[in-house]
């Protein structure tokens, strides 16, 4: 039985002398990521068309996701152009059989338009348009001081 506690001795104290030994360092903070940003921008390609983004009867209605050229098309009268916007993000353009091609509550191109056409909205590309990607790396927290004010 003696020696059976002299091993449980021995043992306990190998795991206490790490935890000893680590008790007087200060632990060393990781290295601060370095502030950057970087942005890189392309023209887009050439190749870009006008894309049909909304398409059907009467009323059609579109929220705007960016600055952008939209066409509007009565696309049973061999693509008829109505009318054509620019609109800013987030406003809402409409084609109502009723009223007409409508951009918030102005009317663009006054109706009365045909209730049984099918009617398009094209988005436009825009010349000169560019892409851009940034990607951007916060600047590091400032260090806390050990002083506490008085």
């Amino acid at each position: 039985m003696r020696r059976i506690n002299g091993l449980l001795l021995i043992a306990s104290a190998s795991a206490l002398v790490p935890s000893i030994v680590s008790c007087g360092q200060e632990k060393v903070p990781p290295p601060k990521p370095p502030t950057t940003q970087l942005v890189t921008e392309r023209p887009l390609p050439q190749y870009a068309q006008p894309m049909l983004i909304k398409q059907g009867k009467p009323t059609l209605v579109y929220l705007a996701e960016g600055n952008a050229t939209l066409r509007f098309v009565d696309i049973t009268a061999n693509n008829n152009e109505l009318a054509r916007v620019l609109v800013k993000p987030r406003q809402i353009v409409r084609i109502d059989a009723r009223r007409g091609v409508m951009l918030g509550d102005t009317i663009i191109r006054p109706g009365p338009l045909p209730n049984d056409h099918q009617y398009g909205i094209w988005l436009e590309p825009e010349a000169g348009d560019m892409m851009r990607d940034t990607t951007i790396r916060l600047a590091p927290q400032p260090e806390k001081t050990g002083s506490n004010p008085r």
